[in-house]
């Protein structure tokens, strides 16, 4: 989609992020990403904002272990699914972890409304060890080429509203 409305014109204004070295964390509730934010600062307070990340993560406990993904405009979650019980809203989820580590993805058209600067940034935990953001486990972190690192990318679009 992202494509179509540059195609198109409509697209106001793009900033981007990479983060390109590892972040690890061991929690099972929410943290922030170190370095995985972006602001911008919209023309119009009908302008919407196209909010697109990308990132790979591993979990140092191997299969079974399942790591998810938030995402922020400043403060305010946004962009996941409906909380239901004990169920929080995510952006993206990877069952199956283990070191040879899973894609996590996400689109999503934001509404901000307003003319200040928003901060679009990432969160993310596992229900179990580390999780690794851009390589291998860093428990297993061994110099092979298996071992590749990943950037994270977070790029968010001003569209004419």
């Amino acid at each position: 989609m992202h494509r179509l409305i540059c195609l198109l014109g409509l697209s106001l204004q793009v900033v981007s992020t990479t983060k390109t070295d590892l972040f690890s964390v061991s929690s099972t509730t929410p943290v922030a990403v170190t370095g995985a934010t972006v602001a911008i600062t919209p023309s119009s307070t009908s302008s919407k904002i196209f909010v697109s990340s990308s990132f790979t993560c591993t979990t140092s406990t191997g299969s079974g272990t399942y790591a998810a993904a938030q995402l922020l405009r400043d403060s305010t979650l946004i962009g996941g699914g409906a909380v239901t019980g004990s169920r929080v809203s995510a952006i993206a989820r990877t069952f199956g972890g283990g070191e040879e580590g899973e894609q996590m993805a996400h689109e999503f058209l934001d509404s901000p409304s307003t003319t200040s600067e928003v901060v679009y940034s990432i969160k993310v935990w596992s229900d179990a060890g580390t999780l690794t953001i851009g390589g291998p486990p860093t428990d297993n972190d061994n110099d092979r080429a298996r071992y590749a690192r990943t950037p994270l990318t977070i790029t968010v679009m001003e569209v004419a509203g």
